[in-house]
């Protein structure tokens, strides 16, 4: 009996998986899963967790807004969450950020924060004790302010370069600075600043391995598309600039002994991802410099692109597997492919060259990326096997044939 043709009802069935993050262990990892919500015209997300032994993975959280997941520690993630539809119409223009921690012993997700700002990223400190945190808080609104506010139009954020807004949906008054959060205790307190720029967007926190430093991007917002810059800061707020190869940085990572940067860069914005990104790594020592290229002219590295104007999904762009070897995502005449990089130059490819390797992550011995291809709909891959460890959308991939041969009917 053939297959059915798909249709255009079925694309809504399909689930994405928009970032992974495996636990310091290696022996778990919570994904964020996307799927369309057919009624109420949204998209939702919620956490779903894989276990290395059974091979499991599973939905772990409910959503229907769960996002930005971190381990605390082995068994402890934490994670931001909206509230339910009929609290968020109460909160009005400013509503507030809610950070949550689930076990993996079971119960309920706990309520461990409430910020009256908007948090972009969460990044947690080595030893789990502390998020940094891409926070904007809330500016000061009289009553009557606010209503002016619900009324308008929100304003909407370009992929390519971000325009000044006025504190309106997802784009702040307030440009997002580096504050840190303390995680222990039942309930957080207020976090605190690191580091602030009137005129800088920051963003993509990572910790030093010894946790006493903090690595962040910084944007000009401006009409301008204006390149990335690359900063460490200690927690007092003592920021310094480190110098990278000229034009935009894709991604970074700080290698396991924090001696070292990985930076996917070099891509220069007016032509997009026709020029290729090299992978260059330098000293995190600020005064350092100078660079060196590892890899270049194959591919743009640290990228997850079909086609110029498609931005990369959320999740690990690169990231250290050892003090020798980055893995990182490569973008080859239209296939994103998920590579290991020995510093020597050498590569090995660690998905099918055909495809698109959507996110992964790495730790623990364990790698994990998501991955479509024309044939076969977007599931959780584990490095070294050839098939799914997922199973989340054999509902719809049983069903139908997705190779493009079958998209048409005569």
């Amino acid at each position: 009996m053939p297959k059915q043709v798909l249709s255009i009802n079925d694309l809504f069935k399909i689930r994405a998986i928009l970032s992974i993050h495996v636990a310091p262990d290696g022996a778990h990892a919570v994904a964020v899963v996307q799927n369309a919500n057919v009624e109420e015209q949204r998209n939702e997300t919620a956490l779903w967790l894989w276990s290395r032994e059974g091979g499991t993975f599973r939905k772990f959280t409910r959503g229907p807004s769960d996002r930005m997941p971190c381990w605390l520690d082995n068994e402890t993630v934490c994670f931001a969450s909206g509230k339910r539809e009929e609290e968020e119409k109460q909160e009005k223009v400013l509503r507030k950020s809610r950070l949550y921690t689930i076990s993996l012993r079971g119960g309920e997700p706990m309520l461990r924060a409430t910020l009256d700002g908007a948090v972009f990223e969460v990044s947690p400190s080595p030893n789990g004790k502390h998020l940094a945190l891409a926070y904007s808080p809330h500016p000061k609104a009289s009553p009557a302010q606010l209503k002016v506010w619900e009324k308008a139009p929100r304003p909407l954020q370009s992929h390519r370069f971000r325009l000044r807004m006025d504190g309106m949906g997802d784009i702040p008054d307030h440009l997002p600075g580096v504050y840190v959060l303390s995680t222990t205790g039942e309930s957080w307190k207020k976090p605190k600043v690191v580091s602030n720029d009137s005129e800088l967007w920051f963003g993509d926190i990572k910790w030093a391995p010894d946790g006493g430093k903090l690595f962040f991007t910084g944007s000009e917002i401006d009409l301008k598309m204006e390149s990335l810059r690359l900063f460490v800061s200690t927690l007092k707020g003592s920021r310094h600039e480190l110098a990278i190869p000229d034009g935009h940085v894709s991604a970074y990572a700080v290698s396991p002994d924090g001696k070292r940067i990985a930076v996917c860069g070099n891509e220069d914005a007016a032509t997009g991802s026709f020029k290729a990104v090299p992978l260059c790594v330098r000293s995190t020592n600020p005064k350092d410099k100078k660079w060196e290229v590892v890899a270049s002219n194959i591919g743009n590295f640290g990228e997850q692109r079909v086609l110029s104007d498609i931005s990369p999904m959320a999740g690990g762009m690169i990231v250290w597997e050892d003090d020798d070897s980055i893995l990182t995502f490569c973008s080859i005449r239209g296939d994103s492919q998920l590579l290991r990089v020995r510093l020597d130059g050498s590569l090995q490819h660690l998905s099918p060259e055909v495809g698109q390797a959507c996110c992964f992550d790495a730790s623990g011995g364990t790698i994990l990326y998501a991955y479509a291809d024309p044939t076969r709909l977007p599931e959780l891959y584990q490095v070294g096997r050839n098939k799914p460890v997922s199973k989340m959308n054999n509902s719809v991939s049983n069903r139908f044939d997705v190779s493009p041969e079958s998209w048409f009917t005569e």
